[in-house]
């Protein structure tokens, strides 16, 4: 019973390791990508470069770019947040 709960225990922290390690891959990817569409790359070569299609590269840099319109409002006062 013990050594089960050990081992589950030990799988549950590796998982949690294992998901972070890919949240920050892709944080890193996501921002490399924004990099390059500012730079005026276009979405069918970043998509190729990543291994993307052109609509999931269009989703990361839009989802990106709100972000940071709301990130830009609230510091300037336009944006209220939830309370």
């Amino acid at each position: 019973m013990e050594i089960e709960s050990d081992l589950e225990s030990k799988a549950a922290r590796e998982l949690a390791c294992a998901e972070a390690a890919v949240r920050i891959w892709r944080k890193r990817r996501n921002e490399e990508i924004e990099d390059l569409r500012a730079k005026g790359e276009t979405l069918a070569a970043i998509a190729t470069a990543y291994g993307l299609t052109r609509e999931r590269v269009r989703q990361i840099v839009a989802r990106m770019d709100a972000r940071r319109a709301v990130a830009c409002a609230v510091r300037v006062g336009r944006a209220r947040l939830p309370e």
